[in-house]
């Protein structure tokens, strides 16, 4: 049986870093996770390394936005994963 899918979006992965990695490391266990975040170029996902999580790099605001984050790149996302689930800091919905 394939996992339910879970998305994240933070501004920087050290956001997930700091507030997220419990998070994770439960929900990987029934989810696969997605952490949707502006990551840098030379990002070392070191503290995730016991995870399976999946990254996508997106262009998002330090500030986050729900109308300015590219809500279009986004939804993309989310429907070309087949994400079920979305966790935004300032937005949470069901797909």
């Amino acid at each position: 049986m394939t996992k339910k899918k879970i998305a994240f979006v933070v501004a920087i992965p050290g956001s997930a870093e700091a507030f997220l990695t419990n998070h994770f490391e439960v929900l990987t266990q029934e989810y696969d996770v997605t952490l949707i975040a502006n990551f840098p170029k030379d990002y070392n996902a070191s503290c995730f390394k016991e995870m399976k999580i999946n990254f996508i790099n997106a262009p998002i605001r330090r500030e986050i936005s729900v109308k300015k984050d590219t809500p279009y790149r986004i939804t993309c996302m989310v429907k070309t994963e087949n994400i079920q689930m979305l966790l935004h800091q300032k937005l949470c919905s069901l797909i």
